[in-house]
């Protein structure tokens, strides 16, 4: 039986769920900590065994690891974000592998079994405008570590998915896909499923499966399993499904700072802006959802280094979609912000 249709696993990892408003974590806006156990293995699909070279077999043996995973909000909506391995079947001591990995506004810092910093790694510009704009959304929008609601197929949906030109097929009972270009994206709400098919930059075809349980006391849905089989082909030509499970549990939220519940209460955000590619050469999309009765009346470039503005002609919306033309303006990163009858968004992008 499928680990997502597991009735008493569900039932085990609710009961597990714990929503608490700590006294001590006033300095925090938010905590949340959960345990993950991974599994990383092959499957041989053509060939056998003994073609892999003795590297290749030492790859793809079976592997398991237990991590305890933490993450804080900040008073400034920034992250922090701890991982400690409680055992690792990758541990080998040449290898030198972390114990203990810490994401903070300063970087990627390693730490030993003796807990001595290892090294520390500096975010890469796109990896700080992730982080800038994860900051902006929790702001906006509060944090919720799954879904507030879990996405299902219905008309408003479907209407608004034509509208943006997303490719779209409705199977019946909420269950319906997604498609942008080679990448489909099914999502079963029967079953609290969703599953992606994509082709990863090496070329090799990816199949993602992501499955959630209703929390407990209802505030929406958490992760429950996670799974990426990807097709390989080795030098030899051996064919083999190489695959990642995650199972997710023992997940315990405190929300000093109330951003858990404002997710709750925001839901989905009723108008949100995207900017792609990111970063770009200054000739770049802005996609938009809006509200029906929204106008936008202002854009600007703000570059987040000198401050300084450079307005945007706001003409109208194809399909939700806004081209922008800034090529001329210099290298760097900036704030996109738009300001709309009912709001202002913002998003944060790079120009190369």
């Amino acid at each position: 039986m499928s680990p997502m249709r597991t009735q008493h696993m569900k039932a085990a990892y609710a009961a597990a769920l714990l929503i608490s408003y700590s006294a001590s974590a006033q300095q925090l806006l938010y905590k949340e900590t959960h345990k993950e156990v991974s599994y990383d293995y092959a499957v041989i699909d053509s060939g056998t065994f003994e073609e892999l070279s003795e590297t290749e077999k030492i790859k793809y043996e079976l592997r398991y690891s237990e991590k305890s995973v933490t993450k804080k909000i900040l008073p400034d909506n920034s992250s922090y974000s701890e991982i400690y391995f409680d055992s690792n079947g990758y541990t080998k001591d040449w290898l030198k592998l972390p114990k203990r990995i810490v994401y903070d506004n300063d970087g990627m810092h390693l730490y030993n079994i003796q807990n001595e910093l290892m090294t520390t790694l500096t975010y890469t510009d796109i990896q700080l405008t992730d982080r800038a704009n994860d900051k902006i959304d929790v702001g906006d929008q509060g944090y919720h570590p799954g879904f507030v609601s879990f996405p299902a197929g219905n008309q408003q949906l479907f209407t608004q998915l034509a509208n943006a030109g997303v490719q779209y097929q409705d199977y019946g009972n909420g269950k319906f896909s997604t498609t942008v270009e080679n990448e489909k994206t099914i999502y079963d709400k029967q079953n609290l499923l969703i599953v992606t098919e994509r082709v990863n930059s090496l070329g090799q075809k990816c199949k993602d499966y992501e499955g959630y349980v209703l929390m407990e006391d209802g505030k929406g849905y958490l992760p429950l399993i996670s799974k990426t089989e990807t097709s390989v082909r080795t030098a030899k030509g051996v064919c083999l499904t190489e695959v990642k499970l995650v199972y997710y549990t023992d997940y315990k939220i405190e929300d000093p700072g109330g951003v858990f519940e404002k997710a709750l209460i925001k839901g989905r955000p009723i108008e949100t802006v995207n900017v792609y590619p990111n970063p770009n050469n200054g000739l770049f999309s802005a996609e938009f959802v809006l509200r029906d009765d929204s106008r936008i009346q202002q854009i600007q470039l703000v570059n987040t280094i000198s401050g300084e503005v450079i307005n945007i002609e706001a003409s109208d919306l194809n399909n939700g979609v806004l081209q922008i033309n800034a090529a001329d303006i210099p290298a760097g990163m900036y704030t996109f912000k738009a300001i709309t009858n009912n709001s202002t968004l913002i998003r944060q992008f790079i120009k190369q």
